[in-house]
């Protein structure tokens, strides 16, 4: 099974901040502890949540400058196991009536969009019967309102290394991106194993195929899900992946089977 990567040739997994091989002695320092509840500092996230909001407004600015009266959109996202995808986006007015749209702007406005956003933060109230056809609309203005918010907002400024240069100051942004990575992907396999036992508490295992590259390196793809007595979960896993964490962070996590010469997530608690 092949696994598309995002990750640009020649640049390791990683990026800048990539762990490399290399000959100096090991620097210890105190990393800073993360704040938030899923594994991604607070100052981290309000930068994440800040670039999000300001191309989710310039896509909104766009749709607008094309046609005036749009007011709200519908995305039809393509998730599949090794890339997400918009595949149509749909342009409502302020009552809720289709706005036409032509062929060179609807390629344009699908896409621009990120199938990544988190666009669920300006959905329109399940109540509001003018969108009962689409339960998936969200509304252009949230999204001006939400950049409006952060954009007032200070700019992160705490640089928990200012007071390293050079090598040193390298060496602790390597393990700090590490140890970031590590924790995020600890929060992910607890959130997908919370998800699965929620389905079925005799969930047992999450079986993954693992692809190792030599330009992206390793990553995994969700295959299926058993339950303790072996009978496969009529679950769509792939739909529970995420890019981000498909990589060699997730190692920690997978078992090796050698009766059956597979890996596998471990979701029972008691086993």
């Amino acid at each position: 099974m092949t696994t598309v990567s995002r990750q640009p040739e020649g640049i390791p997994s990683g990026g800048q901040f990539a762990a490399t091989t290399h000959s100096e002695p090991a620097v210890t320092l105190g990393l800073p502890a993360p704040t938030s509840t899923d594994g991604v500092p607070t100052d981290h996230q309000a930068a994440k949540d800040q670039f999000e909001a300001r191309a989710q407004s310039a896509w909104a600015t766009m749709v607008q400058e094309a046609h005036p009266e749009a007011a709200y959109a519908f995305a039809k996202v393509n998730y599949a196991r090794s890339n997400s995808s918009a595949r149509d986006v749909v342009i409502y007015d302020g009552q809720g009536e289709d706005v036409p749209v032509n062929r060179e702007e609807s390629s344009a406005f699908t896409d621009s969009f990120d199938p990544f956003w988190n666009i669920d933060q300006h959905a329109t109230p399940e109540t509001d019967a003018i969108f009962v056809k689409d339960s998936g609309v969200f509304s252009l203005a949230s999204i001006h309102d939400r950049w409006n918010e952060v954009s007032s907002s200070p700019e992160p400024s705490n640089d928990p290394f200012s007071h390293l240069t050079g090598m040193d100051k390298a060496r602790a942004q390597v393990g700090y991106a590490q140890q970031i990575n590590a924790e995020a992907v600890s929060a992910y396999v607890g959130d997908l194993s919370a998800k699965l036992l929620a389905i079925n508490p005799e969930f047992g295992r999450l079986y993954v195929n693992r692809t190792t590259d030599v330009e992206q390196g390793t990553t995994f793809t969700l295959d299926r899900v058993e339950d303790i007595h072996g009978n496969v979960g009529d679950v769509d896993v792939t739909g529970l992946a995420d890019e981000a964490f498909q990589d060699n962070y997730l190692d920690p996590h997978v078992d090796y089977d050698e009766g059956s010469d597979e890996l596998y997530i471990n979701l029972d608690p008691n086993n």
